[in-house]
């Protein structure tokens, strides 16, 4: 599902990792999404969202590539209020405007 502020970059598939390992950690201009793979002790990058301020999907897309991930651009939706997966939020109850401004 393609979200309208980020392109998307899947490493692994989200089945293949512990329930409740998943992390978010900001890496530069990217957010890495991490999380232990069954029965493994450390982490390791399930997805990479690229921020569509700071990339473009053709920029997002190359990188994907070269990470041999599946690459997916943001959604050209309307501005929408809504309540962006716990990973994305960390501030969970805050609402953030997403899509064109």
């Amino acid at each position: 599902m393609p979200f309208p502020s980020v392109h998307s970059c899947r490493l692994r598939e989200p089945g293949e990792f512990e329930k409740g390992s998943i992390r978010t950690k900001s890496s530069g201009r990217v957010l890495m999404i991490l999380g232990r793979l069954k029965g493994q002790p450390t982490m390791t990058a399930q997805a990479i969202h690229y921020p569509k301020s700071d990339w473009t999907a053709s920029e997002a897309a190359a990188d994907c590539r070269s990470r041999k991930g599946r690459f997916e651009a943001a959604s050209s939706g309307e501005t929408q209020e809504t309540a962006l997966p716990d990973h994305l939020n960390p501030d969970r109850n805050k609402i953030i405007k997403l899509g064109k401004e």
